[in-house]
């Protein structure tokens, strides 16, 4: 794995000039709407570009009110710095992520130096992306009046895609031009719009590194989120024709349900308390770990949820079965103890009730939020080790990429909950991830497979009881309704013919409540969660070597977003329903 040897890392709180009561994204376990810019260098109307920035900034505020904003530029002059400076003012964190380091970048604008390091004193954080392949510190080094490599080329475009992948909104201040390089504003634009890298390129070689520096399958969904496309005038030309108003790809903010759904989440997750750890409360913590303490907290808030939601869903569909049970119970005594008006009443009403809550866990969208949620916590979770352990990877082009329809939502929101870049990961990193990841994990799935396989077993007990109660029933009215047997007490073909209806109703509203709360398919997922985090725990005992440890955890994470993706799907069809039969 190419890590870059140079990175650096500044971390301060935003600089907010008049708006001191905006909601800072580091200061919360929310999850961040994170704005990026992508432009020319050369640009004049910096004045009115600054405003029309201010005024988007603005709307998105007034759009997503529960949501946090955060800005990512790297800091190139013209369109980045505009962008940057209109953030910060309007107190947004900025985070500059470089292609290389800053001694290094300072070399492409030697005149304008000073702006750019003002810029990076107001940041949250500065930090250099990972090393594109091919790429080394030493191939990035200018030589002596040299003015650019092809390598520098090949970085710039990294940090073009490492922004482009994390960013929700695009603000591409383009004249609109095709691309004419690799690296520039139209590619970038165009990554965003089709999901890869699309240049024409002679060389198979640089055809392969393409592919490696922005994999991509044909199969996913491409969609990368919005671009606001703010055009400009090419090169320093004037004018005084006006320039048009900014064009929204693919569709404006206020209509994209994912961002929607997140500020939704984020007015709920600010009902959550979460308390900060005790590194973090007492201020020790190193620069790297301030990020994994918010990708900690946000992981706790969206778990908080989860367990709240599915807690509720349950709780619902024990409601629906006691009700069902009831209208069991009810029809029973009207047709085999006594025609009475109430059991029909209280039949009706059972009925109805049940109607009326499947309704209301439809309308509020009960099991959906709880299977959003888990979703949401795991890929936190994931994304948390992958930080940790100085991969680059975003669990956002792993996780969900085929299920756009039904869970869309979280794999945006997950494109932007993390930001940095931690380079300088070692062993000890591996060894807090095997503890707090992999061994916490190995043992929840191990006690989830107990406790389920315990209910599974119980339940299917009693069912399998019931069902055979009644069957003794069945053969003991059998000769009585045949007219072989006259018991002597006339009271007992009523009882029996109750209890033929009662008991295997009962017995179907077990096995039904087996099949709608989901535990044979949790206890499978759950097993092979358990084997697969329980094997990579037994593999990272042997101590293999640094990048060795790396492509485990990153193996076993892309393998834990799979198996969870397909969980989820599983799980969003056990919504609530009449029940048939």
């Amino acid at each position: 794995m190419s890590r870059a040897t140079d990175n650096q890392t500044f971390l301060g709180q935003p600089q907010a000039s008049d708006n001191t009561d905006s909601l800072y994204e580091d200061s919360s376990a929310l999850l961040p709407l994170v704005l990026g810019v992508t432009g020319h260098r050369d640009i004049p109307d910096s004045a009115y570009l600054s405003e029309l920035l201010k005024t988007q900034i603005t709307t998105l505020r007034q759009q997503y009110p529960s949501t946090p904003m955060v800005a990512l530029s790297a800091l190139a002059e013209g369109a980045d710095r505009i962008f940057a400076q209109t953030a910060l003012d309007a107190g947004l964190p900025l985070y500059v992520p470089l292609p290389f380091s800053p001694e290094e970048y300072e070399k492409d604008f030697p005149d304008n130096v000073e702006a750019f390091r003002a810029l990076c004193a107001k940041a949250t954080a500065v930090f250099t992306v990972p090393l594109a392949p091919g790429v080394t510190p030493e191939n990035l080094c200018l030589a002596s009046g040299e003015t650019g490599n092809a390598w520098r080329n090949w970085q710039y475009a990294m940090a073009g895609i490492y922004l482009a992948q994390r960013a929700h909104i695009l603000f591409s201040l383009w004249d609109g031009q095709p691309a004419a390089g690799l690296g520039g504003t139209a590619q970038i634009v165009r990554y965003r719009q089709i999901g890869r890298l699309d240049i024409q390129s002679s060389s198979e070689e640089d055809r392969l590194r393409l592919q490696a520096l922005a994999p991509f399958s044909l199969l996913d969904d491409p969609a990368n989120g919005l671009i606001c496309h703010i055009k400009v005038r090419p090169g320093q030309q004037t004018g005084q024709d006006a320039l048009p108003p900014p064009e929204w790809l693919p569709e404006k903010p206020a209509d994209y349900a994912p961002l929607r759904q997140m500020d939704a989440y984020n007015a709920q997750a600010q009902k959550v308390s979460v308390p900060l750890s005790k590194e973090a409360s007492h201020g020790t913590l190193r620069p790297a770990d301030q990020e994994a303490e918010r990708l900690h907290r946000k992981e706790k808030v969206a778990d908080a949820l989860a367990n709240q939601h599915v807690q509720n869903t349950r709780k619902y569909f024990l409601y629906i079965f006691y009700m069902a049970g009831g209208m069991v119970v009810s029809h029973e005594l009207y047709a085999e103890i006594h025609p009475l008006w109430i059991f029909l009443l209280i039949y009706l009403l059972l009925l109805g009730g049940i109607g009326w809550l499947v309704w209301f866990m439809r309308h509020q969208h009960k099991n959906s939020l709880a299977v959003d949620y888990r979703t949401l916590a795991e890929g936190l979770r994931v994304q948390g080790a992958w930080y940790s352990s100085g991969l680059p990877d975003l669990v956002s082009q792993h996780y969900l990429r085929r299920h756009s329809a039904s869970l869309g939502w979280v794999r945006v929101a997950l494109q932007g909950v993390c930001l940095h870049y931690y380079a300088e990961a070692n062993t000890a990193d591996i060894q807090k991830i095997r503890k707090d990841w992999i061994e916490v994990q190995a043992t929840y799935y191990t006690g989830s497979v107990t406790r389920r396989e315990r209910v599974i077993k119980r339940l299917s007990h009693v069912s399998t009881w019931f069902y055979l109660f009644g069957l003794v029933a069945m053969l003991v009215i059998l000769p009585i309704r045949l007219g072989l047997w006259v018991p002597d007490r006339l009271w007992l073909p009523t009882i029996l013919g109750f209890i033929i209806g009662l008991l295997p109703a009962v017995a179907g509203l077990l096995a039904g409540y087996l099949e709608f709360a989901g535990y044979k398919d949790d206890v499978r997922e759950h097993t092979l969660g358990r084997d697969l985090f329980t094997r990579v725990d037994q593999e990272l005992a042997q101590d293999p070597p640094f990048w060795e440890k790396q492509a485990l955890i990153r193996e076993l994470g892309i393998e834990a977003l799979t198996e969870h993706g397909n969980w989820a799907l599983l799980h969003k069809n056990h919504d609530a329903k009449v029940i048939e039969g």
